[in-house]
């Protein structure tokens, strides 16, 4: 992998982190059950994303 392929997927590993932070955050407070579903369900598709960024960053191969 390159050094530039590798700050991308950082970046985009880093931005996603920040956003599911936020994500987490707003579903902390909130108390309406179809945001809240609405939010968890944000939440999984991030956390399947970081995962595919994450595998990407270190089985390249793949």
């Amino acid at each position: 992998m390159t050094g530039a392929s590798s700050r991308s997927h950082g970046d985009d590993c880093a931005s996603m982190l920040a956003r599911y932070g936020e994500l987490a955050a707003e579903l902390e407070d909130e108390t309406d059950p179809a945001r809240c579903r609405a939010l968890r369900q944000r939440l999984a598709e991030l956390d399947t994303a970081i995962d595919a960024v994450l595998q990407r960053a270190t089985h390249p191969s793949l």
